[in-house]
């Protein structure tokens, strides 16, 4: 019968050898020295055996083949990623051995990568700011800093929004160990022509979400104002009777032109001035998300009609206590968002 080997042996530190040398020198037992360093007796006898085969007590070389760089290597491939030289590890393996004549591998370029703390990630679509879209949105964010919860419980937040038949997202990502092509997991279906795609209208306030609006064609000022009549005046009776009501929307063309902010004023709306490129702020944007994520769960519509009625069936099921909650909980979170626009200076948030 093999006896199994069951001690498990470290590798000595060149400090722990150096001590050992040293304690030795001083007079010290090797049985005080092994207890000292918390190192096995052998091994202490072993160190004062061999102390001589080294200069200055140098470990014998380690097993395996010998890095080909070293910590300014590291250091410059480091430096490519953060100062945007490079947005990925084979941007900085390629710069790495083309400029700087670095004798690396890319399997190694990734490790030093993770070794700093920098990881692939997905980047995240945002708009584009202008110099003076930070500015309008700094200013927007100060003004209305110090509003309180109750003061945005006053805001009925509206929006549009393309709805299409799957995702438009064309990022996937799936890990399986299967490598034929055909599997199920590895095959994305589509729709010839891309499947319907329809716009809607809708609207949130603190006590949910309300009705959409089907935007059948393109939208001028005069539908926009159908809209409005149709769905957001009921809301403003039935929900705001007798309390401050504020209306949010963007500045779209339809949105500002001069036949809608009249209506607006004949109807003694106060309407809440929104900076561009700002949908960070709009918290109905998160309960877009929350339709279209239902929404992609169900079959995918093969005409405008048949995905109008898909978005209609899934609204029904948003109108509970948790998506209510939810939508409450969006608006607790507006005076972080402004506190966040403040830090930022105007730039993009994590919201």
């Amino acid at each position: 019968m093999v006896r199994e080997q069951t001690q498990k042996y470290r590798r000595v530190q060149r400090t722990d050898v150096n001590r050992v040398i040293e304690l030795n020198a001083l007079g010290t037992r090797q049985y005080r020295i092994a207890s000292t360093l918390r190192l096995n007796r052998k091994t202490v006898q072993r160190v004062l055996t061999h102390k001589n085969d080294y200069d200055v007590c140098v470990p014998r070389p380690r097993s395996g083949r010998p890095q080909k760089y070293d910590d300014r290597a590291k250091r410059l491939i480091g430096q490519i990623i953060e100062n945007g030289e490079a947005t990925t590890a084979t941007g900085a393996h390629k710069i790495a051995t083309r400029d700087h004549h670095i004798d690396i591998s890319l399997r190694s370029v990734r490790n030093i990568l993770h070794e700093l703390g920098i990881h692939v990630r997905h980047a995240t679509r945002r708009p584009k700011l202008s110099r003076n879209h930070r500015k309008e949105r700094m200013k927007f964010a100060k003004e209305h800093l110090k509003w309180d919860v109750e003061q945005w419980k006053q805001v009925l937040f509206t929006d549009e929004t393309i709805i299409t038949s799957l995702p438009m997202d064309s990022r996937h990502l799936v890990w399986t160990k299967n490598v034929d092509p055909l599997d199920p997991k590895l095959i994305i279906e589509s729709i010839q022509g891309g499947g319907a795609k329809i716009m809607v209208w809708g609207s949130i306030s603190f006590n949910g979400v309300h009705d959409l609006a089907l935007i059948e064609g393109s939208l001028n000022s005069e539908g926009y104002i159908d809209i409005l009549k149709e769905y957001m005046l009921p809301v403003r009776t039935e929900y705001f009777r007798g309390k401050t009501f504020v209306f949010q929307q963007d500045g779209a063309t339809v949105h500002t032109s001069h036949l809608t902010m009249n209506f607006l004023k004949d109807e003694n709306i106060k309407v809440l001035e929104w900076p561009a490129h700002s949908p960070d702020m709009n918290v109905i944007e998160h309960v877009w998300h929350y339709l279209k994520v239902k929404l992609y769960k169900l079959q995918p519509s093969y005409n405008a009609q048949e995905l109008w009625d898909n978005v209609c069936d899934v609204m029904k099921e948003m109108w509970n206590d948790e998506m209510t909650e939810r939508v409450q909980n969006l608006f607790e979170s507006m005076p972080r968002r402004m506190q966040a626009i403040v830090k930022a200076r105007g730039g993009h948030t994590k919201y």
